[in-house]
């Protein structure tokens, strides 16, 4: 039996114990603006910089309209906005919007618009993430796994929504819509509350959610849920944020 060289044998025991490195996921610019006009639907966020280069931006954007739910779109920052994912089977909608950044940002904006205009509230939370893969166009790169949930009033209606991630060190967001009252989420263990506005005027609720950390195994479920309430109608929308690859790194066996 042929011998098979040391070097050889190193380089293949290298490259059989590598496993990726990826950056790590961070939040740069962060604001939420309400439509408390709730009417004319036709808003500006507040303004926002950010402080990093190759930056995907997220919109999220929730509205109580419907009879018939509108056509959201967002423009603004110079950016092109692309729609990611939305789910509006219950009464209102919530849909994310992305962007993607090559500059550092200062002072801008983004609009927020619906086909047909209406006379309802909404919200939209804008934000930067940094480390992100930065292949595709207008930030697809960026861009995992998505799923959206839905429940109507009564026993059972507990946001929950799960999806298996697609890549190491990736990043969940969720984004909700209450039709049938105002009242505050509380959120599931691990997870932070980005943004939260429970309307009084409307007896709406909208908000934004994620993993306070990032997952660091690929193929791992990753449940976005909030514990109360527990019989509210909602529509909810979950997506993952990829990184990008450092590089590979050689571990021990």
């Amino acid at each position: 039996m042929r011998q098979i060289s040391s070097s050889i044998a190193l380089t293949l025991l290298v490259l059989s114990s590598s496993r990726a490195a990826w950056a790590a996921l961070a939040i740069d610019a962060n604001v939420a603006t309400n439509n408390t006009a709730c009417s004319g639907y036709f808003f500006a966020s507040g303004t926002f910089s950010t402080t990093q280069t190759n930056e995907l931006l997220l919109a999220f954007v929730q509205t109580s309209a419907a009879y018939p739910t509108p056509t959201l779109t967002v423009t603004g920052a110079g950016l092109t906005w692309v729609s990611v994912v939305s789910e509006a089977v219950q009464p209102g909608a919530v849909q994310v919007f992305r962007a993607f950044s090559a500059s550092t940002l200062s002072n801008v904006s983004v609009t927020v618009s619906a086909s047909p205009s209406f006379n309802d509230c909404g919200t939209v939370t804008v934000l930067s993430i940094s480390g992100v893969d930065i292949s595709g166009t207008n930030g697809s790169g960026a861009i995992g796994a998505t799923n959206v949930c839905n429940h109507g009033n009564g026993a059972g209606a507990t946001e929950t929504c799960s999806l298996t991630t697609t890549r190491g060190s990736s990043w969940v967001f969720g984004v909700g819509e209450d039709y049938a009252a105002s009242t505050a989420r509380t959120i599931g263990p691990s997870q932070t509350m980005i943004s939260q506005w429970p309307d009084g005027s409307s007896a709406d609720t909208f908000w934004v959610q994620n993993q306070t950390s990032t997952t660091p195994v690929p193929g791992t479920s990753v449940t976005i849920n909030d514990t109360a309430p527990t019989t509210d109608q909602f529509n909810f929308a979950v997506l993952e944020v990829l990184p990008y690859l450092i590089k590979h790194r050689a571990t021990q066996n």
